[in-house]
C-alpha cells in the first residue's frame, strides 16, 4: 500500500475536510503555537499520526517531562512501529550518551558549549574545549568507554598523566599533547576544575543514570528507521540541567541532519519539539530548522508562546504550516500578521444635516482587512485552530482539529 500523500488534520469551518500535505508542508518546518489547553496536544498528536501514516520515522522531544509518552507509545501500536523511549526514569528506557557520537572535537564543542560563559569566561570555555578534545581521543583510543562522568574524573591532571601513560606506546605524540595538558597552570587548571564541577553536576542530579546506562539512543538511527522516539526532560529536573541537556540534543540532532546530507534513499523524518524552544540556545535552534531542512527533517515546534529572540521567532513564523490555537495579548498581534489580510470594500455615507440625516454623498474606498484578527484568535475555543500554510500559494482556515480517541489513541 502507498504511503498517502495528504493527511485530514480536521474539519474546516468554511470548506470541509483541510487536507494538509505532508510531507511537502512539513519540509517547511511547523509551528504549533497554543495557551494551555487550548488543544496543542491534540494537533500535535494529528501531526504525527499523519507523518507515521506517510512513512516518517518520529522523534518526539518532550519538554513537559514525559507527558507525551503514552500518546507516543498509543501511535506507535495503532501504526504497528516499534517503540522506543529514552533519558526516562524507568529502568526500561533507553540512556543517552553525548559522548559516543562524534568526532572529538564535535564531541568537545557539544559538551562546552551546552553551558553558558560570561565573556570574562571565553578563555575558559576554549580551555576546556581543547582538553576534551585531547581526553576523548585518548579514552577512545585506550578502550576507555567515553561519558559525561568519565571525562569529569579524565578532566584532572594526575588522571591525565595516568592516561597518557596507557596511551604512550600506541601515539607518543598524544601521550606527550596529556602530560603538557596536566602540567598547565591557570587558567587552564582552573578551567578544567570548572568544566568538571559543571558536568559532575549534570551527571549527579536526575539525568545520572539514564547517562550511564545501556544501551543508549542513537539519534541518527531514531531518524533513519520507521520507528517512534520518545525523549523525555523530567519535569522534576533542575532548571539548570534541563537547559544543559536541551542544548546537547540541540546539537545532536544538527550532527544527525549533517549525517543525512551524504546518505541515500533515506524517508523524510519528522522531529517534534515540544514546550522546547525555550530551553535551548536561540542561536543553534536557528541553525537547527536550517540545516534540517536540507536534511529532509521537519520540525515541529509546540510552544505556548513566542519566542522573545527575533531570529528564532521569525524562523518560527516562516514555517511552512502554522497552526495557532487561542493566544493572548502580542503574540495574537503577531499572529494575526501571520495570516495576512485580504482585500476589503469600505463604504463611507455622509449625511446632509440640513435635510435632517439623508444620505449626501456616499464614497468607495479599497482596504485590507485581517484574514484572522487578533481578537478571534484570542477567543479561539479550545480544541480550533487557524492554520495557515503554503504549497500552492498561501492558504488560511479556521479548522475544528479532530482528535484521534475514536481511532485509538487515548
Amino acid at each position: 500500500m502507498n504511503a498517502p500523500a495528504s493527511f485530514a488534520l480536521g474539519k474546516s469551518r468554511s470548506v470541509g475536510a483541510a487536507n494538509i500535505l505532508f510531507p511537502a508542508d512539513l519540509a517547511r518546518h511547523a509551528l504549533i503555537l497554543g495557551n494551555t489547553g487550548s488543544g496543542k496536544t491534540v494537533t500535535t498528536e494529528r501531526i504525527v499520526h499523519g507523518a507515521l501514516a506517510a512513512g516518517a520515522p518520529v522523534v518526539i522531544v518532550d519538554g513537559k517531562g514525559g507527558r507525551l509518552e503514552r500518546t507516543a507509545r498509543a501511535l506507535a501500536t495503532l501504526h504497528q512501529l516499534p517503540f522506543r523511549s529514552a533519558l526516562g526514569l524507568s529502568p526500561n528506557s533507553l540512556g543517552y550518551n553525548p559522548c559516543r557520537i562524534g568526532e572529538p572535537a564535535q564531541v568537545a564543542d557539544k559538551l562546552v558549549s551546552s553551558f553558558t560563559f560570561d565573556p570574562a569566561g571565553e578563555i575558559y570555555r576554549q580551555v576546556a574545549q581543547e582538553a576534551i578534545s585531547v581526553l576523548v581521543t585518548a579514552m577512545r583510543l585506550a578502550g576507555i568507554r567515553v561519558t559525561m562522568r568519565s571525562l569529569a574524573d579524565a578532566l584532572d591532571p594526575s588522571a591525565m598523566r595516568g592516561l597518557a601513560e596507557r596511551v604512550a606506546i600506541q601515539d607518543a605524540d598524544l601521550a606527550r599533547e596529556l602530560r603538557g595538558l596536566s602540567s598547565r597552570g591557570n587558567p587552564s587548571s582552573t578551567a578544567y576544575l570548572g568544566m568538571r564541577a559543571r558536568l559532575g553536576s549534570v551527571v549527579r542530579g536526575v539525568f545520572g543514570p539514564a547517562l550511564e546506562r545501556g544501551p543508549s539512543l542513537r539519534i541518527s538511527a531514531a531518524l533513519k528507521d520507521r520507528a517512534v522516539t520518545h525523549i523525555s526532560l523530567p519535569a522534576m529536573a533542575s532548571t539548570g540541567d534541563v537547559s544543559v541537556m536541551a542544548r546537547i540534543l540541540i546539537q545532536d540532532l544538527k550532527q544527525a541532519a549533517c549525517l543525512r546530507l551524504g546518505a541515500q534513499d533515506l524517508p523524510p523524518a519528522v522531529v517534534v519539539l515540544d514546550e522546547f524552544a525555550a530551553l535551548g540556545d536561540p542561536t543553534q535552534m536557528v541553525d537547527l530548522l536550517r540545516q534540517s531542512r536540507e536534511a529532509q527533517i521537519s520540525i515541529v515546534v509546540a510552544s505556548q508562546q513566542l519566542p522573545e529572540n527575533v531570529d528564532l521567532r521569525g524562523s518560527l513564523l516562516s514555517s511552512g504550516l502554522v497552526i495557532c490555537h487561542q493566544v493572548t495579548g502580542a503574540d495574537a498581534e503577531t499572529m494575526s500578521a501571520r495570516f495576512g489580510t485580504r482585500p476589503d470594500i469600505v463604504v463611507s455615507r455622509t449625511l446632509d444635516p440640513a435635510r435632517r440625516g439623508k444620505v449626501a454623498g456616499t464614497s468607495i474606498r479599497r482596504s485590507e482587512r485581517p484574514e484572522i484578527s487578533a481578537s478571534e484568535l484570542m477567543h479561539l475555543p479550545t480544541g480550533r485552530a487557524a492554520v495557515v500554510w503554503n504549497t500552492s500559494g498561501h492558504r488560511v482556515a479556521i479548522v475544528d482539529i479532530e482528535p484521534l480517541t475514536a481511532r485509538g489513541v487515548a
